[in-house]
């Protein structure tokens, strides 16, 4: 039996009103004809997601396009060493999949243990702000916190969202 869902064809759709509905085997064999689908096999994937360093398996006679034009010949499997990056698997037909090569770990700054405050901003009292915050009483306080080594404030959000539904984030 012919897995539609492989192909991305429902089997069945849910109207305006909530009522679900069968889609007819003409309107989905319409379907496949319209994307020229080999009936025969289940369509290869329009994206693969792989860390770098892996040795994924991939159609033969293919190639790899990467994201800076240079062509590997792939035999039956991505190379090891690919680089990070958003490539095209070319397959011997032309059709082409998508291919992300993720790195083994994501980048991680040299200053990136650190600390700080979450403040809320009209908590902060001065004698200028009349004991209400304001972007002065911001800016001195983070000053101050970063001569104690601060790297990071927080803070609340800085304007009010309307007050109707839906609400949206500030």
């Amino acid at each position: 039996m012919l897995d539609f869902n492989a192909w991305g064809i429902d089997e069945k759709y849910r109207d305006d009103s909530g009522h679900w509905h069968d889609v007819s085997e003409k309107t989905k064999s319409r379907f496949m004809s319209a994307m020229g689908a080999d009936t025969h096999r289940p369509p290869d994937p329009a994206l693969i997601v792989v860390q770098r360093g892996t040795e994924k398996p991939i159609p033969e006679s293919s190639s790899v396009r990467l994201e800076d034009g240079t062509i590997l010949r792939a035999g039956n499997k991505l190379p090891h060493d690919t680089p990070p990056g958003y490539h095209s698997i070319v397959h011997n037909d032309g059709r082409e999949s998508r291919l992300i090569v993720a790195p083994s770990q994501c980048f991680l700054p040299p200053h990136l243990h650190t600390w700080g405050w979450a403040l809320q901003l009209y908590s902060l009292r001065s004698r200028s702000s009349w004991g209400m915050g304001d972007l002065e009483d911001l800016r001195r306080i983070s000053e101050w916190a970063a001569e104690l080594g601060a790297g990071v404030m927080m803070i609340n959000p800085l304007c009010a969202t309307a007050p109707v539904q839906p609400q949206q984030p500030s």
